[in-house]
């Protein structure tokens, strides 16, 4: 039945189409509020615009205003597919007389990436995923325009471009009816990623205390489909990468690719296909790198800017094959009496059906609509409960197998050591006593042979000093007497000085009662330093001929020294060790130092000098910082100054670096 208002248009049109050819028209919408969205698509008319050249001016052309096609009837959202043409979106609204004037078109769809309205009133808004987010009249998640309507009808294009699958769904709210309905959705959203981060930290928690690559690779898929879901709803965009609008163009993509590959692996290593089924695990390996590949390429688009349409395409395609191949798997293994792996298999169903609801929309074999625009997310909550499900029936399985295996492993070990117990307790009784009297006199013996091993080879090694004196004694009186020279008299006191120390070293020797308890008694005997240590200087003046002594002495020499043998077995020592290390015609100085309770005899050469790392060694028996040197010694020389100075409550001090000469010097206390 024809209305007024009707006929009007009628009659408008008719005007139009003599003036200016033949051309389309559309329906007027007449709209009333109501407390949901009213959907427009069946007033919808599209143009198609391959060279994306067109402006509105050439739209609202007569001459490309014929070209405007309706909607196909029964079509709840426009999808286009992927396509890199332009579609002009005409509109002609107009409102009840009682009706408000204030409305919100919006465009539910992010994948946009511009997207531009225009007003009767020649008011244009430029958007779009590609464009900044100021660009959008309100701060939402979609696009929604606020219009101002009339009682008489008006013409509303909009433009629109997508390199994803192109899908303009159209609807019309009123302002308080738009506020409810966006606060329901984003508690829903909300409640939707608060238990995907729940599951994610619960898993990946499991995963570091059980080391299990499964619940790893459980969380990583779930922390990319987490992603995944933001960036497809939109809040990506609005709160995590804001100024990031060519990543938001490929975000979603990039992510639940990542996110299948993760899922891959999963499945991997949960149904253990490389070890049971060669060929899925084959493909399994294929679609991962394929996955992998085209997210990597869609990531890369944000950099070097070429178009991914595509690669969208290869990208839903490669999904698909891999929900067949994780189907196959599932399937393979469901024969076995194994509930983790029934609800395993369930949960890749469920979300593959999900998966492939949402790719077959994309492509355009589908109608958009609020199952098949939510059927992945609605899909993968279903799944994620489904998946923690098996995951924790395996938690408990090998938990219970665990402690059987522990339980049988205790009971035999318990056997075993009843046993064991009993044959020990036997011996333990008989070998006990015996074991310890034997460790004791042991250990007695190998103490006592070791000191007087050690005590041997110490006076065997001072032995060879005085020797050598008198053997050099002999030598040079030979000389002397082939030349003419007489000097026995002073060569016989040098020999007799060394063959007292022989005497006064066999002494010690002798004392076998008292080295079994210590190596030195040791006896308090005041001495005159500058008397004292010249005269033990001048029987090893024969070893240091080829070097001078410099003598520098303190302002107090005299003190108490536990026993005069020992500081000239010392003494003679380092003097020793100072002329043979050194270079021939160099000084040796000889210094006495004084520090608070303590006074030291220091002998300084121009030698090598030792290495840091072996100022501790060189005092050890037998060890020689020369391996294979010509000098003759033992290396019990610096062993038996370290062991004299510990008997005299006294210490034995090192300065020295390679290339710079040595200092011993004897640090003895003061008796006060």
């Amino acid at each position: 039945m024809f209305t007024p208002l009707r006929i009007r248009f009628f009659c408008q049109m008719g005007i139009l189409g003599l003036l200016l050819g033949l051309c389309t028209w559309a329906k007027a919408v007449s709209l009333q509020a109501q407390p949901q969205a009213i959907t427009l698509n069946p007033w919808i008319e599209v143009l198609e615009d391959p060279s994306g050249s067109l402006t509105v001016e050439d739209v609202r052309n007569p001459q490309h205003s014929k070209r405007f096609q309706p909607v196909t009837s029964g079509v709840d959202t426009l999808n286009f597919g992927f396509t890199r043409s332009a579609y002009w979106i005409r509109l002609e609204l107009q409102r009840g007389h009682l009706d408000p004037g204030s409305w919100l078109l919006e465009v539910p769809y992010t994948n946009l990436n511009t997207l531009d309205f225009y007003h009767p009133n020649g008011q244009v808004i430029n958007t779009g995923s590609q464009r900044s987010l100021a660009s959008r009249p309100l701060f939402h998640r979609h696009f929604a325009f606020p219009v101002r309507l009339e009682t008489s009808p008006q013409y509303y294009y909009l433009r629109a471009t997508s390199s994803y699958a192109l899908t303009i769904p159209l609807a019309i709210w009123t302002p308080d009816a738009f506020s409810r309905h966006q606060h329901q959705m984003l508690a829903l959203q909300f409640l939707y990623t608060g238990v995907l981060i729940s599951l994610i930290l619960y898993n990946l928690m499991i995963s570091v205390a059980l080391r299990d690559l499964r619940f790893l690779h459980y969380s990583l898929y779930a922390f990319f489909l987490c992603l995944g879901m933001l960036a497809g709803n939109g809040y990506g965009r609005l709160y995590l990468w804001p100024d990031a609008p060519n990543f938001d163009e490929v975000s979603q993509g990039t992510l639940l690719g990542f996110s299948a590959t993760f899922a891959s692996l999963m499945v991997y290593t949960y149904l253990r296909t490389y070890q049971t089924h060669p060929l899925i695990n084959l493909l399994l390996k294929i679609c991962s790198v394929g996955l992998t590949t085209l997210s990597a390429l869609l990531a890369g688009s944000v950099v070097w800017g070429y178009p991914v349409s595509q690669i969208h395409v290869f990208m839903m395609f490669n999904l698909l094959l891999l929900a067949a191949v994780i189907v196959m798997g599932c399937l393979q293994v469901l024969g076995r009496n194994d509930w983790s792996i029934r609800f395993f298999s369930l949960a890749w169903v469920a979300l593959m059906l999900g998966a492939a609801t949402a790719s077959l929309r994309a492509l355009g074999w589908l109608p958009t609509n609020s199952i098949t625009a939510y059927a992945l997310q609605i899909a993968s909550t279903l799944e994620m409960l489904l998946l923690a499900l098996a995951l924790a029936i395996i938690v408990l399985r090998e938990r219970r197998e665990r402690e059987t295996a522990q339980q049988q492993v205790v009971a035999f070990q318990s056997e075993k050591l009843a046993t064991l117990r009993a044959n020990q307790d036997q011996l333990e009784a008989a070998v006990l006593d015996r074991t310890n009297q034997l460790h004791r006199a042991l250990t007695q013996e190998k103490e006592l042979l070791a000191e007087y091993k050690r005590f041997g080879a110490l006076i065997a090694h001072e032995f060879r000093n005085p020797l050598a004196i008198i053997e050099s004694q002999l030598s040079v009186m030979r000389k002397q007497q082939e030349k003419g020279i007489n000097e026995v008299e002073q060569r016989a006191k040098v020999m007799g000085t060394a063959t007292n120390r022989l005497r006064r070293l066999f002494d010690k020797w002798l004392q076998s009662d008292q080295l079994s308890h210590n190596l030195l008694q040791l006896h308090p005997v005041s001495i005159d330093l500058r008397q004292f240590l010249p005269s033990i200087a001048e029987n090893y003046t024969l070893h240091a001929f080829e070097h001078s002594l410099h003598w520098h002495w303190s302002h107090n020499d005299n003190t108490d020294f536990t026993d005069a043998w020992a500081l000239e077995v010392a003494f003679g020592n380092l003097l020793e060790n100072a002329s043979k290390y050194s270079m021939p015609d160099s000084t040796i100085t000889i210094e006495i130092r004084n520090q608070p309770g303590w006074l030291g005899v220091a002998v300084i050469d121009q030698g090598k000098g030792i290495a840091a790392e072996l100022h501790e060694a060189i005092f050890q028996p037998f060890f020689r910082a020369e391996k294979n040197s010509t000098k003759y010694g033992m290396g019990l020389g610096l062993h038996l100054v370290q062991r004299i100075a510990q008997a005299m409550q006294g210490r034995i001090e090192l300065h020295s670096q390679p290339g710079q000469g040595s200092c011993f010097c004897l640090w003895l206390p003061v008796a006060l």
